[in-house]
């Protein structure tokens, strides 16, 4: 550990899939902001604990993970962690991993994911809802996405548990250009399926066809139940319109995002999907659901439009305005990039995030 004019140099070990999902994402945004940083005051250690090897191997994985957060820890070269939280095998794969590196002397941050992960805690039997609750109580904060999540923590663990919101955050990207078929893009980016909204998604899509709105087309990007809603897709008449990419990669998905119109993600569960984040950082006006913390950054007439969960006529209604209103889309587009510097731009979000590695490794101290 170096000291620098900014003040003593950090080192963070920070945990991922290697899956390339949105919590990966958010890893390679912290990577990118500290790069755009210019300063050298804190280094990043990345460990994966899952990885691509599939459910037989990855235990050898999380060993490899553990095994290297005692070694780091023990030699002192790790002055805090950074513990990426979902649900299921993500609680017990940092439960432990919370456990070991407390061992070896080093706090612990633990920051929130999983979009329904209070429906998770309120679904575990005590053993598991006690284990998450100290997990929350010895780390030395908890971040959160927004306030219904920092409610939730305090609510379970108490008003002890340090908590910070940190919004995730992506770089300003530059929109494409207009297209030149005439249509409007809609967008969406996520795991196909229920959570996702995809069901409804194509229930408010047939009731715009049904009610004669033409000019748009819909590309609907991710992995999950891809065949299932493509055939549903047809069975409502919307194979013309309609299109499913499958998974895309973070370059092809941002590119995609860029070339939209309109983002939509009316999803029954979130935390703070990196997808309406990546919309708003590229101008983009979003039509979603008040879940998790959306609404927090997502209001209503203002950055896009939020709709009731699980209801495809509002949903098509919003759709149905934005498709035919094009100032209205410039408008919202331009009021989502404004929200986007302010509060979910990748130096606003490392800033945060370095101000608590540091609190963090002084209360260590």
């Amino acid at each position: 550990m170096t000291a620098t004019a900014a003040g003593p140099a950090l080192t963070v070990v920070v945990t991922r899939l290697g899956i390339d999902g949105g919590m990966d994402r958010v890893v390679e945004a912290m990577a990118a902001a500290l790069a755009d940083r210019g300063e050298d005051d804190v280094q990043l250690v990345c460990v994966t604990t899952r990885g691509r090897l599939g459910k037989l191997l990855s235990p050898l994985v999380f060993a490899g993970a553990l095994a290297r957060c005692l070694v780091l820890g023990l030699s002192g070269r790790a002055d805090v962690a950074h513990l990426n939280l979902a649900t299921r095998g993500s609680v017990l794969r940092k439960a432990l991993m919370e456990r070991v590196l407390s061992l070896a002397g080093v706090p612990v941050v633990v920051h929130l994911h999983g979009a329904n992960f209070d429906d998770y805690y309120a679904a575990c039997g005590p053993l598991m809802q006690a284990a998450i609750r100290g997990l929350f109580r010895r780390a030395a904060c908890v971040v959160v996405l927004g306030s219904h999540w920092q409610d939730f923590v305090t609510r379970i663990a108490g008003p002890e548990v340090m908590t910070a919101i940190v919004y995730n955050a992506v770089p300003r990207v530059a929109a494409a250009t207009e297209r030149e078929d005439g249509n409007v893009h809609l967008v969406v980016l996520g795991e196909v399926g229920e959570r996702k909204g995809t069901d409804v998604l194509l229930d408010a899509l047939s009731l715009l066809r049904g009610r004669g709105i033409g000019g748009w087309r819909c590309t609907i990007a991710g992995n999950g139940a891809v065949e299932r809603f493509r055939a549903r897709a047809e069975s409502l008449g919307l194979s013309g319109l309609v299109t499913f990419p499958g998974w895309l990669d973070a370059g092809a998905a941002k590119m995609l995002a860029g070339r939209a119109d309109v983002v939509v993600l009316p999803s029954r569960a979130e935390n703070l999907p990196m997808s309406i984040v990546e919309a708003m950082a590229a101008g983009k006006p979003v039509v979603a659901t008040p879940v998790g913390a959306v609404a927090e950054i997502l209001h209503d007439g203002v950055e896009g439009r939020l709709v009731p969960v699980g209801d495809a006529a509002a949903l098509a209604d919003a759709l149905a305005g934005l498709i035919g209103d094009r100032e209205a889309r410039r408008r919202m587009g331009e009021a989502a990039a404004a929200r986007h510097a302010a509060d979910l731009d990748s130096g606003v979000f490392i800033e945060r995030l370095v101000a608590v590695w540091r609190k963090a490794a002084g209360r260590a101290a």
